[in-house]
């Protein structure tokens, strides 16, 4: 299963995982899903996205999507029509294997590869002797293109606390700017 996931929701608090998923994830079924980054400004959709993530999915963010598809074994796509002026309103599109289902999947792997992992601290080897697990967390967040309040309110911490440690990131990073503190965190093996 692929999918891409962005606002608007039609009903913002609504983000249970369901035991279809559940029931999938638990029988191997692989999920790939790209998120917009400002679905990780919601917490209660990292949390679910984490869920997922800690359950097997492999999640990637970009930071805008072109819109919400679901395609299930490159078979059957659903492609969600609503936007900012009918969010209220659920409508949608079902293909079966066609070359609609065909380009759809091709829009979803040329996005994916230029997309960044969400990891949640969970994705990579545990901490080194510099680095905790809420800091190998902060530069998953920061590569997934989380906003300094988000990743405050997903550890816990002040957004003044999540800017002096990637302030302290970017010293031990020897980086001038998050782009360059991304490219060295790769060469370290951080990320």
């Amino acid at each position: 299963m692929v999918g891409i996931d962005t606002p608007p929701y039609v009903a913002p608090n609504s983000t249970p995982i369901s035991d279809a998923e559940l029931g999938l994830l638990r029988r191997g079924v692989r999920f790939r899903s790209l998120y917009a980054s400002q679905v990780l400004d919601e917490p209660a959709l990292v949390a679910r996205i984490q869920w997922m993530v800690d359950n097997g999915e492999e999640a990637r963010t970009l930071p805008q999507v072109p819109m919400k598809l679901l395609v299930v074994d490159r078979e059957t796509a659903v492609v969600l029509l609503a936007g900012e002026e009918t969010a209220p309103e659920t409508l949608s599109v079902v293909a079966a294997r066609s070359a609609l289902t065909d380009g759809l999947q091709a829009i979803f792997e040329q996005l994916w590869t230029h997309a960044s992992p969400i990891r949640f601290g969970s994705g990579r080897q545990g901490a080194t002797a510099t680095h905790d697990a809420d800091t190998s967390e902060l530069i998953d967040l920061l590569n997934a293109g989380v906003k300094d309040e988000s990743i405050a309110r997903h550890l816990g911490v002040s957004p003044r606390t999540v800017r002096r440690r990637i302030a302290e990131l970017l010293d031990e990073l020897d980086a001038t700017g998050r782009f360059q503190a991304g490219v060295r965190a790769v060469q370290r093996g951080l990320l």
